[in-house]
C-alpha cells in the first residue's frame, strides 16, 4: 500500500518503521530540522523487545521525506502522528487528497461535527498501544509495542467517528485493522471511537498535566498523597463529565475502573504506581512535548463543563493554562 505519515517524532517514527519493513512503500512528511535529519541518515530506531535481557541495536531505513502534502502523491492511506494543536493547520492539505482513509492518531475531546462535514467516511482514528520515544538531537527513536497477551490492559484500537456503521465504513476499518496487524501492531476495531477517545482523554489528561507542570519545575514525578488526592479527583470529574453526557465509559475496563474503584484506591494506587522509574519514564516521555495538548484538552473538557453548569475545580488546579502555556509548546 501507498501510506503517508505525517509526523516523524517518537510514534511517527514507530509506524513508519514497522510499515517500512512489512514491504509498504511509506513516504513521511517532515518539517526543518528533522526533515534534513532524515535526509541525511535516514530512520535510525531501536526496537525493545518483550524480553528484558535481549540486547536492543540501532536499526536503520531508508526513507522517502518530503516537506508537505500534495494532492497528486498517491495515497492509499494518510496517518497523522502530529500533535493536536497542529491539526487545523493541515486541514486544507488534507481535504484536497483524495486519499479514501485517513488515520488521526493523538488524543481528541472536543466537538466532531465540522471533522464529520469535512471528511465524511475517509476519517478515522487510531490511538497506538506503545511505549515510544525521540532523542531529537540524535534522531534516533525507539519503541514498545505491547503484545496482544497485554490486550486487556490496551491494545491499539481503530474505529470511525461516524455515528452509524455503514458497509464502506466497515470495510475500511477492516483493512487498517489488518494493516497494523500484519505490520506487527496488535490491533481491534471498535464502533465507538469517540466514546474511547473522551473516556482516555479524561483518564490521561490530568495525569499529562501534572507532568508538564513536574518537568516545568523540574521536579521529581513521584507522587506525594496529596498529588495522588487531587489527579484522582480530577479524573473523577472528568468521568462524571461524560455521564452527564450520555458518553458511555469505553472500553470495558474503564467502565469497572469507574463502577467498582473508589476515589480513595485510585489515590492509593496512583500514589504506589509512580515509585516507579517506569512509571516516571512513560510520563515523561509524554509529557516533554505535551503541554499544547494539555491546553487544547483542557479548553475541550471547559468547554463541555461550562454548557453543562459542572465545575472541574480539581482538573483547574492540574492545568493552570498560563502556567502550562509557559512550558515549551514545539
Amino acid at each position: 500500500m501507498n501510506i503517508i505519515i505525517i509526523g516523524a517524532g517518537s510514534i511517527g517514527g514507530a509506524i513508519a518503521s514497522q510499515m517500512i519493513e512489512t514491504g509498504h512503500d511509506v513516504k513521511i512528511v517532515a518539517r526543518n530540522k528533522r526533515f534534513i535529519q532524515l535526509q541525511r541518515q535516514g530512520m535510525l530506531f531501536k526496537k525493545i523487545l518483550v524480553n528484558p535481557f535481549a540486547e536492543v541495536k540501532t536499526r536503520h531505513l531508508k526513507v522517502d521525506v518530503i516537506p508537505e502534502l500534495l494532492p497528486d502523491i498517491p495515497a492509499d492511506i494518510i496517518i497523522l502522528t502530529v500533535q493536536r494543536q497542529h491539526l487545523d493547520a493541515l486541514l486544507p492539505s488534507l481535504e484536497a487528497h483524495p486519499c479514501p482513509r485517513i488515520v488521526c492518531m493523538f488524543n481528541y475531546a472536543g466537538d466532531f461535527t465540522d471533522l464529520r462535514q469535512r471528511f465524511g467516511e475517509r476519517l478515522f482514528w487510531a490511538f497506538p498501544a506503545m511505549l515510544a520515544g525521540f532523542d531529537a538531537d540524535t534522531g534516533i527513536s525507539h519503541h514498545f509495542i505491547l503484545p496482544r497477551v497485554l490486550s486487556f490492559l490496551q491494545i491499539t484500537t481503530i474505529g470511525s467517528i461516524q455515528p452509524g456503521a455503514s458497509r464502506q465504513t466497515t470495510a475500511s476499518k477492516q483493512i487498517l485493522v489488518d494493516l497494523f496487524n500484519q505490520a506487527g501492531i496488535p490491533s481491534k476495531g471498535v464502533d465507538q471511537m469517540e466514546a474511547w477517545l473522551k473516556t482516555h482523554s479524561a483518564l490521561m489528561l490530568p495525569l499529562i498535566a501534572y507532568g508538564v507542570h513536574k518537568l516545568k519545575m523540574n521536579q521529581s514525578f513521584t507522587l506525594s498523597w496529596s498529588d495522588s488526592n487531587i489527579i484522582a479527583s480530577a479524573i473523577g470529574e472528568c468521568f462524571q463529565l461524560l455521564h452527564q453526557n450520555n458518553i458511555t465509559l469505553t472500553p470495558f475496563n474503564l467502565q469497572l475502573l469507574d463502577m467498582f474503584v473508589p476515589k480513595t484506591l485510585m489515590q492509593l494506587s496512583l500514589f504506589i504506581l509512580f515509585r516507579f522509574k517506569i512509571v516516571h519514564a512513560m510520563l515523561e516521555g509524554h509529557a516533554d512535548h505535551a503541554s499544547g495538548e494539555v491546553v487544547q484538552l483542557y479548553s475541550d473538557f471547559s468547554r463541555l463543563a461550562d454548557q453543562n453548569n459542572i465545575s472541574l475545580d480539581m482538573l483547574k488546579q492540574l492545568c493552570d493554562a498560563n502556567a502550562i502555556l509557559e512550558y515549551k509548546t514545539t
